[in-house]
């Protein structure tokens, strides 16, 4: 615990890196010609960790943002689904789907289940053909 003037509390935790050999005996050997003898004059070991960290926070972010929609749009379509199918327990008149949900939201719904058999299939090749992403 560091005090400055008794008025600021704060930790200071010291990194400790590995020394410049440690980290070229763990290179392959033909990686090592990519490793400088020294470093950029304006290279910042702490600006290089802090962007990492930025980066990596930033990633996280938006994959909680995919999943949040993905549970979202999840749970959009159940909902509607289970609406109908109540209303067909019921009794209720609406056996037609397309009266009940409506002729957009319904192409809408068709248009998303086509988007995802297409996507499924489809094979992205670079110029030398191989394969880049695959459908899952």
């Amino acid at each position: 615990m560091v005090t400055l003037s008794g008025v600021i509390k704060f930790r200071v935790r010291i990194l400790n890196f590995p020394p410049m050999a440690d980290v070229r005996n763990d290179v392959a050997p033909e990686d090592r010609r990519f490793i400088l003898d020294t470093p950029d004059k304006d290279f910042s070991p702490e600006r290089n960790k802090a962007i990492i960290e930025q980066t990596i926070k930033d990633y996280e972010a938006m994959r909680a943002k995919k999943i949040k929609d993905r549970v979202e749009e999840y749970s959009e379509r159940a909902d509607a689904v289970v609406t109908y199918l109540k209303a067909l327990n019921r009794g209720g008149s609406s056996s037609n789907m397309e009266r009940y949900f409506g002729k957009r939201n319904l192409a809408y719904l068709r248009g998303l289940e086509i988007k995802q058999k297409l996507m499924a299939g489809l094979i992205v090749r670079d110029q030398d053909g191989n394969i880049i992403r695959k459908g899952v």
